[in-house]
């Protein structure tokens, strides 16, 4: 599902301007944790929750302790402008599920906003993801069946089957009609996996097999340009085993392309460097391009994943530590002094070609 089809669009809003007692009492009495923070053209500043709106505004006690309480002379915030968090972490509305389960884990955040050119137009919570994942299996072949019947998907008889979430998709048909009955399938709410062969799958079916290109599997869908497109977790996986990747970035209004040698941590892609133009681009946070590829002349095919998204650098000692148990080594083999440089991504996509 995408943003647009799971937000919702009744968000409860505050105006930097809005005293700070009135966006608290919001808060308690719509049963909300945070408060998107907009201006009168509903364009995104920020983002308010209720610890936010206790800075500076809960003092002591005096009669729980023995001796008085120093007095400080310090104003307290007033209003929600003074307590905001202005980085505030969006998607736009076509970003997917996984998508927003991914930010979600990666900022330790229960909601995001959905913006399109600036402007908020909903609101995802944990509780939407959670409520399109709470589906039976009989739930889900029922609407795959009728998602099939209604939006197209070929001459085919297709034989439903779902068992925990991943439909297996059964039915004598040509790999075009496979491809769109796969890509309808996996638009149903709850869905998992699609496995769209020819017949009954085997077990085990759905793990990319080693032994063949990324995209030999008849079930993946096909772009406008007969690319096989891949999955979220098979890009993923590709990443994790690439010996190497390149980084694209724009330094003095030039292009530049650099190799490194990389991890994968969660749903980032990760990497250690030292001076120079990636830890410049790291330190603006600015926006790059992670590639990787491989290419197999024998089968005449092969596989490209693009990441997308903003490089920063990781400066929290638990992270470092953890991503130095990735043994992930530097691009010219100097480990000493350097940072780890993480691209937390927008969006990835990958692309396999294979010999038909």
């Amino acid at each position: 599902m995408r943003g647009h089809e799971m937000m919702s669009r009744q968000v409860v809003t505050a105006r930097p301007s809005t005293p700070i007692t009135e966006a608290s009492a919001l808060l308690l009495d719509q049963g909300v944790r945070t408060l998107p923070v907009v201006d009168d053209d509903g364009h995104l500043l920020g983002i308010v929750s209720g610890g936010d709106l206790l800075t500076g505004r809960v003092g002591a006690d005096p009669r729980a302790n023995a001796r008085p309480l120093a007095f400080v002379d310090v104003d307290p915030p007033h209003t929600v402008s003074q307590v905001m968090t202005e980085d505030v972490i969006a998607l736009p509305p076509s970003a997917d599920q996984a998508e927003f389960a991914a930010a979600m884990l990666k900022h330790h955040v229960r909601s995001i906003p959905v913006v399109s050119q600036g402007r908020l137009l909903g609101i995802v919570t944990t509780s939407d993801l959670l409520r399109t994942q709470v589906r039976t299996d009989q739930q889900i072949r029922d609407d795959v069946i009728t998602r099939l019947r209604d939006d197209g998907a070929g001459n085919a008889r297709w034989d439903v089957h779902v068992d925990d979430g991943v439909v297996t998709l059964s039915g004598e048909a040509p790999e075009e009609e496979r491809a769109i009955a796969a890509v309808l399938a996996q638009t149903v709410p709850g869905t998992v996996r699609v496995n769209a062969g020819g017949g009954q799958p085997a077990a085990g079916q759905g793990r990319r097999d080693e032994s063949r290109p990324a995209g030999r599997s008849s079930g993946l869908p096909l772009d406008r340009r007969g690319l096989h497109v891949l999955g979220l977790d098979e890009c993923l996986d590709l990443l994790r085993h690439a010996p190497m990747g390149r980084v694209a970035m724009v330094r003095n209004g030039e292009p530049i392309v650099l190799p490194v040698n990389h991890g994968v941590d969660e749903m980032t892609v990760v990497f250690r460097t030292t001076w120079g133009s990636k830890l410049i681009a790291a330190q603006q946070q600015s926006l790059v391009a992670f590639e990787a590829d491989d290419a197999d002349e024998g089968r005449r095919g092969g596989w490209s994943v693009l990441v997308t998204g903003r490089a920063s650098i990781v400066s929290d000692p638990d992270e470092v530590e953890r991503l130095d148990r990735l043994d992930v080594q530097t691009w010219l083999g100097v480990d000493e002094d350097t940072l780890w440089v993480r691209i937390t991504p927008n969006e990835i996509s990958g692309r396999a070609i294979v010999d038909a």
